[in-house]
């Protein structure tokens, strides 16, 4: 259902990517919590995405906050540098805030992420948005 979606989205057939993308979603409703596969975060994503892109950016941000969780229950990092790009976008552009982008861009330099940490760093010079940049040494003394 979700790839029909997809391919009503690249068509830029709005309605119908929503019917379809509201049966996928109707799906993983059908899972029992605890048997829903990690797999599904992708999902999660695709779904955000097209919110997202129709400016439902609540919902979008609820999806993708979905994904996380699973990721979190799942003990796996599959899809999750994708949901905290598309939660801090529809943040940044539903309240104007930068924190998630920056915790997106940590994270995917913490997880070698080059393609997105590039992605991100575009993404920064296009909104103005600047990285502290803290160095921590590790000092140890032997004795």
């Amino acid at each position: 259902m979700n790839a029909i979606g997809i391919l009503y989205q690249l068509q830029e057939n709005w309605q119908q990517a929503k019917v379809y993308n509201e049966k996928a979603y109707k799906m993983v409703l059908d899972f029992p919590d605890d048997e829903l596969p990690a797999i599904a975060c992708k999902l999660f994503y695709n779904l955000a995405k097209y919110y997202s892109a129709v400016r439902d950016y609540e919902r979008s941000i609820f999806l993708c906050d979905e994904g996380i969780r699973l990721s979190k229950k799942e003990h796996t990092i599959f899809g999750l540098d994708v949901l905290l790009y598309e939660k801090a976008y529809n943040e940044f552009y539903l309240y104007g805030t930068t924190e998630s982008y920056k915790f997106a861009y940590y994270f995917s330099e913490f997880a070698n992420r080059e393609g997105m940490k590039k992605f991100l760093e575009k993404e920064f010079k296009k909104y103005n948005i600047e990285l502290e940049r803290q160095v921590y040494y590790y000092h140890s003394t032997c004795y």
